[in-house]
């Protein structure tokens, strides 16, 4: 989460443009002094002008009615949040009997023994990939040679088996980093901004209810859309150790897609955030996915406590424990949000992290719970799996990474 200050990063950037400008006019021998500083006055008053205008829709949005507004958003926050939870239980249930019909348990698909619901689901999307590129050759062979339709469908197939072993937590991620790059991309042009405040930053005391969610694919600035792409990630295994289609299974009923458990997951932690952010900031906007990460950050760390993270310095390796580091990172956030350091939401991010830890302990069980009443009330009858008595997080690190 960042918050949206005005401080002088444009203006900053202005120097590293003026810097390259003046880099590529000074490689020019046949223009002037006088044309050089003409064209470097010419850039420097643009960029000076964009931050001011940047700067005066962010200081207009900001003058809000200062009465808190914060019940009725976060109940109807809350309210989406369990509704979104409800539907992508119907949904999972729903998906999950259907591939379970075309592929039931115990039976085999080529080298494939259908053993659990996402093995029925990737030999369903097998054959199915496998009828799209069938009819697409029978198409492109009514227009074109036999050699240039090879040469469409063979990178065609290489995407399809890409994708059809692609794990669900990746596909999250990549729909996440392009939606917000797409956010990203909208702050570039000027005539948006208005918009784009209103809509894609949660103000604290503004009243919208659906800013909770849209200011976590907003980013302003690139190093910070940079920095929590990366940092989302490098966090899968949090994702993955949701996942049915990764080891172990920790449901005791079958789940063939389990990419909508991981978006309720990831809408629920950004609502939650928005949530705390508002109880203790001021009113200044917010964005960003980082309270989301402090999220998954904790539920790495709670479920995967065995994972170190390596220092190489001098010839010695150090190795610290990541729980450790969590736990410094959270004391950390606790002082800057006592001490109002910068423009770093910390109390969104100790709600990303209050999150994690909760859904850490009980999320898996208020999950299989939830899709047992959609499934009852419903009608519907959801197979069952047999799981070891024990398993422990620490003995599926490595597969989990």
């Amino acid at each position: 989460m960042h918050v949206l200050y005005p401080f002088p990063i444009l203006h900053i950037m202005s120097y590293f443009s003026l810097f390259r400008v003046s880099r590529s006019v000074a490689n020019t021998p046949r223009l002037g002094i006088t044309y050089r500083c003409q064209q470097l006055t010419i850039r420097r008053s643009a960029h000076k002008s964009r931050s001011t205008e940047f700067h005066a829709e962010l200081a207009a949005y900001s003058q809000v009615s200062s009465r808190i507004r914060v019940l009725r958003p976060a109940i109807i926050g809350l309210g989406v949040v369990f509704g979104a939870y409800a539907v992508a239980a119907h949904l999972t249930n729903r998906d999950t009997d259907f591939y379970l019909s075309q592929f039931p348990i115990g039976s085999r698909d080529g080298p494939w023994d259908v053993s659990t619901g996402s093995v029925s689901k990737f030999c369903y999307e097998r054959h199915a990939l496998g009828e799209r590129i069938m009819n697409l050759r029978k198409l492109l062979q009514q227009y074109l040679p036999d050699s240039a339709v090879q040469h469409i469908i063979s990178p065609c197939m290489k995407i399809a088996n890409l994708w059809l072993f692609t794990q669900q937590a990746d596909r999250l991620l990549l729909a996440i980093t392009g939606a917000a790059m797409v956010v990203f991309f909208a702050w570039k042009i000027p005539a948006t901004w208005p918009h784009m405040l209103k809509h894609w930053t949660h103000h604290p005391f503004s009243g919208l209810s659906h800013t909770l969610f849209t200011n976590s694919f907003s980013h302003v600035y690139g190093l910070h859309f940079t920095l929590n792409i990366l940092v989302l990630w490098a966090l899968k295994p949090a994702l993955q150790w949701l996942s049915e289609d990764c080891f172990p299974q920790h449901l005791t009923i079958e789940e063939a897609p389990s990419v909508y458990h991981l978006a309720a997951v990831v809408f629920s932690a950004g609502v939650f955030t928005n949530l705390e952010y508002a109880r203790h900031t001021g009113v200044l906007p917010s964005v960003g996915l980082s309270g989301i990460l402090c999220a998954h950050l904790t539920i790495m760390t709670y479920d995967l406590p065995s994972i170190t993270i390596h220092f190489p310095l001098l010839d010695r390796d150090i190795q610290i424990n990541f729980w450790m580091l969590t736990q410094f990172g959270m004391f950390l956030e606790i002082v800057g949000l006592l001490s109002g350091w910068g423009s770093v939401d910390f109390a969104a991010h100790l709600g990303g992290y209050a999150f994690g830890v909760f859904y850490a302990k009980y999320g898996l069980q208020c999950w299989q719970f939830t899709r047992l009443e959609i499934a009852r009330l419903t009608g519907r009858e959801i197979a069952t799996v047999s799981l070891p008595d024990t398993i422990h997080p620490t003995d599926v690190a490595s597969d989990t990474q």
